[in-house]
């Protein structure tokens, strides 16, 4: 572990910022490095995860926001790297200088996490076809029944939709994906659906740091492989058009250097 003497922090730093709030528009400009307040720490940060909620945020698409951000503001709330300076009142934290640390909460899981059958979209039509197909390919897997809980985690309204359908009798919703835009109800949770088929319907927002850590262990033991694309900081405004354009399959990883 390196001494704090060791740890150079600048007084200013490169930063990928929302230039035109509204619009997919970044750049990259000089701004002045935070020093870490009481039971604070300041982390140098080597990699993000690129989140739909970033592209949400800067498009000005969650219209239920209280307040909208302002030009300047540096997005991303996925980031991974080391401890370069420590705040007051972390003495008896158990954290050190150069200690990594890891805030990605999602992890892409197909085949390598246990899941028995992975559905690639692509392979299917598009439209209104696309959702009967899945639907169908769905309930054969599950020998006519349907699955017993469906996790969405996109907001796209036809995702929660096909996720609905997919239930079981007795099955259950998982919501955690952010709708953007205007809100649209899930047109196919009708009233005798919840009567008839006891369905139900779950938010989850977050997880904690128990589960962050949880899955960083199945990972590091090789049981979970996360499945994602790296990418350079510089593709960030392509990344977030690719996104729009519904061309992202997978999570997507920039290195910022």
């Amino acid at each position: 572990m390196a001494a704090e003497a060791d740890m150079k922090v600048p007084p200013a730093h490169s930063a990928m910022v929302y230039d035109e709030p509204g619009s997919v528009s970044l750049q990259r400009r000089i701004v002045k490095t935070p020093m870490p307040g009481h039971g604070q720490v300041l982390i140098r940060i080597t990699h993000s995860g690129i989140c739909h909620s970033d592209h949400g945020v800067m498009t000005h698409a969650w219209k239920w926001l209280a307040r909208r951000i302002e030009p300047g503001q540096v997005g991303g709330h996925e980031g991974v790297g080391s401890i370069v300076k420590l705040g007051s009142g972390t003495e008896a934290s158990g954290l050190r200088l150069g200690d990594r640390i890891d805030r990605v909460m999602k992890k892409i899981m197909i085949h390598d996490c246990g899941v028995e059958e992975f559905l690639a979209l692509e392979a299917y039509s598009m439209g209104l076809q696309r959702q009967y197909e899945v639907v169908q390919a769905v309930r054969k897997l599950t020998d006519g029944l349907g699955v017993a809980a469906a996790v969405v985690c996109t907001g796209e309204a036809s995702a929660y939709t096909w996720g609905f359908e997919c239930l079981r009798f007795n099955g259950t919703l998982v919501v955690v994906g952010v709708q953007q835009g205007d809100e649209t109800p899930i047109c196919s949770a009708s009233p005798n659906a919840f009567l008839f088929h006891q369905r139900r319907i779950v938010g989850s927002s977050v997880g904690n740091r128990l589960d962050a850590i949880e899955v960083m262990r199945l990972a590091a033991r090789g049981i979970v492989k996360p499945h994602f694309t790296l990418r350079s900081l510089e593709e960030l405004g392509d990344i977030f058009e690719e996104m729009e354009r519904e061309e992202l399959l997978g999570k997507v990883v920039v290195e910022v250097l």
